[in-house]
């Protein structure tokens, strides 16, 4: 508090020395400086009246229509009575807190009460952006869980609650655009990247909390739920303290959060492990399993969700270490013992990084393959994953040893290798995470040494490509392939393949009448849309295709992304009409192939909106040349 009070007083005195004359300035004293601050906060309280403009404005029709759609969609849904179960809880709890943080929101812009708030206490920009993302993440789930529980032929109700929380997703997602487009508006925090994934990471560890189901009298998954509880303070508590400009001033903030993302990131470790251990010990799918109260289902979800957070925690913690370094990890002081230790072999802190690679990926690939070829397409899936991850290190870190990495980048890339080696480490990182997740679900259990050793290996040879790839992305390489165009290119053929394993694994061995021509169609729709995909990538990269190429390739890319979408449109009409059609609950062959049903479904929706994604960015691209 003294400190800030030197300031402002160190302030005024420049000021008032820089206009006034210097004989005057002798003549001012303390009491003068004291008075002409008190002057500054009277003024700015002077700002805080009512502006009704605040309402008639587009940003204060998006609250009122925000409040309003909000409210009535916690009043149909409470008028309803569904039990109290803890999803809908969930959904209830953000349909109420929602619309009073917009009304609240509302208020303090209509009255000018942010003006003295960014004086005093937070960025109000940044504040209201994040609010609105965090709003946006919300009510989406709230949707998707509405449409999955509570949704059926002949219940109106439900279907109304869902269309109105879609609505109030999409007012949220417009306000959220519309100040992220907003060029005059500040994101120091909250609607930066750094708190963007606080915000995710909070957001995940209440899906998992809400969805923990199974666990009485298993201490592993007690010890999980320890694992997910301890997490979540801890993150609200970094948001808060970085919102508060004045109560980071008073704390070790870069410290604690160091401590914070350590403890999270080990406990999120032992909970990857255990949870799909324990949950999935002699729990195959049961025949019967409908969305709406299947147990093994969501404890799936929980597996999931355990996965994501876990990555989302280190590349906070990478993010973060290198942030408050000031230089790149090589650089760096925590790392200067081992640069010097593997310089001895060497090796540079990144190859050490591709040997862990090599090591881990191969460790998970040898185990299985002791027991013989998979016949599993999902194993199938896992071996190439594991089979990549390994061509991929052991390329860049031959490429780079040789130092042949300048002249590949000379003759062959049109952007720099940096790109190449960031964009193939956050791919592997994209596929490990899968391999990862679809591994310790199907094949893991309590008793399978083999394979929990199998699951660790690909979790440590994911953890350390997460590491590889911030680290990368963090020296902000120019180029194709690591840039979020790039990102969703490869992405669209990653979901594509795993499209193609589910669909595989349904259509096995399964009879004729499971095999619609609608079904056919969609296969055929996932088919023709990935080499085009697949073939737009190293267009970007290789400079003999601006020899060949006789058009302009955004357009050709505009053309890929209309069709794929028009076909994906298709696809995720047909999939589900035609696959949950012929599912019959007394069939043993089908009930099995179920989870393939809901995977090839989510799957697809995924994949379009990635297209869609793509369509726009092309479109934007297009516009501004």
């Amino acid at each position: 508090m003294w400190c800030d009070g030197c300031r402002v007083f160190c302030m005024i005195c420049h000021a008032i020395r820089f206009y006034l004359p210097r004989e005057q300035f002798v003549s001012i004293t303390p009491s003068d400086l004291l008075k002409s601050h008190s002057a500054l906060v009277i003024s700015k309280m002077e700002k805080a009246k009512f502006s009704p403009s605040a309402l008639t404005s587009t940003r204060g029709a998006l609250h009122m229509a925000q409040i309003v759609i909000c409210v009535v969609t916690f009043a149909v849904s409470y008028v309803w009575g569904k039990p109290f179960h803890t999803y809908w809880i969930y959904c209830m709890v953000v349909w109420g807190l929602c619309p009073i943080i917009s009304l609240v929101i509302t208020i303090v812009e209509m009255f000018l009460i942010h003006k003295l708030i960014l004086v005093f206490c937070m960025d109000w920009d940044d504040f209201t952006t994040g609010m609105a993302m965090m709003a946006s993440l919300c009510t989406f789930s709230c949707t998707v869980m509405f449409a999955n529980f509570y949704i059926c032929r002949k219940c109106i109700w439900g279907w109304m609650v869902t269309i109105l929380s879609a609505v109030c997703c999409a007012l949220y997602c417009v306000e959220t655009f519309r100040d992220k487009c907003d060029a005059t508006r500040s994101a120091t925090y909250v609607a930066a990247l750094p708190g963007f994934v606080k915000i995710l990471e909070a957001f995940v560890a209440c899906i998992i909390l809400i969805s923990l189901i199974g666990y009485v009298g298993k201490p592993a998954l007690l010890w999980c739920i320890v694992a997910y509880v301890i997490p979540l303070p801890l993150t609200l508590l970094t948001i808060i303290t970085n919102i508060m400009t004045k109560l980071r001033k008073c704390l070790p903030v870069d410290r604690l959060t160091m401590i914070f993302l350590i403890i999270s990131v080990l406990l999120y470790i032992s909970a990857a492990i255990l949870w799909p251990a324990y949950s999935f010990k002699d729990n195959p799918r049961p025949k019967d399993c409908p969305g709406y109260s299947c147990i093994w289902s969501i404890q799936f979800v929980v597996t999931f969700m355990t996965y994501v957070n876990l990555g989302l925690y280190i590349t906070d913690l990478v993010f973060t270490w290198c942030v408050q370094s000031n230089s790149p990890l090589e650089h760096s002081s925590h790392f200067s013992g081992i640069i010097r230790r593997t310089m001895l072999f060497g090796l540079s802190l990144s190859q050490c990084f591709r040997i862990l690679e090599m090591v881990f990926c191969a460790l998970a690939l040898i185990i299985p393959m002791f027991r013989g070829p998979m016949s599993s397409p999902y194993g199938i899936w896992c071996e190439f994953v594991w089979v990549f991850g390994l061509i991929v290190a052991v390329v860049i870190f031959v490429v780079e040893k040789c130092l042949v990495d300048k002249l590949i980048e000379l003759l062959v890339l049109k952007h720099s290798w940096n790109d190449l080696s960031c964009g193939l480490s956050l791919l592997a990182s994209l596929m490990l995470l899968s391999a990862c997740l679809i591994y310790c679900t199907v094949f893991v259990c309590s008793t399978c040494i083999a394979d929990m050793i199998c699951a660790i290996a690909s979790i440590l040879a994911f953890g350390v490509y997460v590491v590889d790839a911030v680290m990368l992305k963090l020296k902000c390489p120019a180029g194709y392939l690591s840039s979020v165009r790039g990102i969703l290119r490869f992405s669209q053929a990653f979901v594509a393949c795993l499209i193609f394993t589910a669909v595989y694994s349904y259509f096995k061995g399964v009879e004729n009448r499971f095999r619609p021509l609608g079904l056919i169609w969609c296969i055929l729709v996932y088919v023709v849309c990935f080499p085009p995909t697949v073939v737009v990538i190293p267009s970007h990269l290789q400079k003999c295709v601006d020899l060949l190429r006789f058009c302009n390739l955004n357009k050709l890319e505009l053309v890929l992304d209309i069709v794929a979408v028009a076909l994906y449109v298709s696809a995720a009409i047909l999939w589900p009409v035609y696959g949950y059609k012929h599912y019959k609950r007394d069939s043993k062959i089908h009930d099995y192939r179920f989870h393939d049903l809901n995977l090839v479904t989510v799957l697809t929706y995924v994949n379009l909106g990635l297209y869609l994604a793509d369509l726009i960015w092309t479109l934007i691209v297009l516009y501004k040349k």
